[in-house]
């Protein structure tokens, strides 16, 4: 569990190739150029702390657009110390959904409508509403206060 978590602008980071074939690696710490990727119209989380978004899966989480980060920042103190030579390596598991602008994907102007776990398709249809609790009209009141773009009914209406 991360002790803290911080979301803010990054930037891109620079593209390279370890081989003429090879896949795609990112150099996190020599940022580029903004590249034009324009983010879709809508709602996203605000800048700064979002712990508490990343606690545990449900239906509140952090809402980014194009060249934004989350730093974690965890602490290892009560992990075992390592041998010499070695070090640690860390794979994150994570839960959430991405989106892009391709004309093609049916929702693809807005960032809603917003996806939640007991949904049985996306997007969902009128038969589904997406869960209305006290803790998810928080989390839309407090933390996803950036509009970016021309926001809609669908973009910023709970259902």
């Amino acid at each position: 569990t991360p002790v803290r978590s911080t979301l803010s602008r990054q930037g891109y980071s620079k593209l390279y190739r370890r081989g003429v074939n090879g896949p795609f690696w990112y150099d996190f710490e020599t940022p580029e150029p903004d590249r034009s990727y324009h983010p879709i119209p809508g709602r996203y989380t605000r800048f700064g702390d979002v712990t508490e978004l990343l606690q545990q899966v449900d239906d509140r989480y952090v809402i980014t657009g194009p060249g934004e980060a989350i730093e974690l920042v965890f602490d290892g103190r009560h992990l075992p110390p390592l041998p010499d030579g070695w070090k640690r390596q860390f794979v994150f598991l994570t839960d959430g959904w991405t989106k892009d602008t391709d004309p093609n994907t049916v929702t693809s102007q807005g960032v809603g409508p917003l996806p939640f776990h007991g949904m049985k398709r996306y997007p969902y249809g009128p038969e589904e509403r997406r869960p209305n609790t006290e803790a998810v009209r928080r989390w839309q009141k407090e933390y996803n206060t950036r509009t970016v773009g021309a926001a809609t009914r669908t973009l910023t209406t709970l259902q």
